[in-house]
């Protein structure tokens, strides 16, 4: 955590302390504004290491002590008894699951933990709906007045 404050450089030179840095170098002043933690339950396909599948449970956030020393607590994003449960595959989904899933009725669905602490923390805090309304007002003017790219995209492609 000292790290991402800026009070301690990382003990090891890495790729993803590069990215951090990048990222913190180009946004500027940063700092968390929640703390997301879950109990997550993985399992893999010992022939495919390609497909995993997670269950996450007690998802919760707080906005204080975003320490990383400090034990898992927060708010609760999902009611209790429910997990979120994810399907990371490079291919097709195995038929064998996609009969279970199906049989049990369930269905994909788009989920964020971060969407839903964010929604939830509009819903108790009247000054961030103001702020958030605020900044789709001004989206709906920037659309507005700026016509949508017509071209093809630009793309930037670098091998590392």
């Amino acid at each position: 955590m000292a790290y991402l404050s800026g009070e301690a450089p990382l003990p090891e030179e890495s790729q993803i302390a590069k990215e951090i840095d990048y990222f913190r170098s180009y946004y500027g002043d940063l700092s968390p504004k929640a703390f997301i933690s879950y109990d997550r339950t993985a399992y893999f396909d010992k022939d495919d290491d390609s497909f995993r599948v997670t269950f996450d449970e007690n998802i919760r956030y707080r906005k204080k002590d975003m320490s990383l020393t400090i034990a898992p607590s927060g708010r609760n994003i999902l009611d209790p008894g429910c997990a979120l449960m994810e399907v990371k595959t490079a291919g097709a989904i195995p038929l064998w699951l996609v009969d279970i899933l199906n049989r049990e009725g369930i269905r994909q669905c788009s989920f964020s933990k971060y969407g839903r602490a964010y929604s939830d923390m509009l819903k108790s805090n009247p000054e961030l709906i103001e702020q958030s309304a605020k900044m789709t007002y001004l989206e709906k003017i920037i659309r507005n007045n700026i016509l949508p790219y017509q071209g093809r995209p630009k793309m930037h492609i670098s091998a590392m």
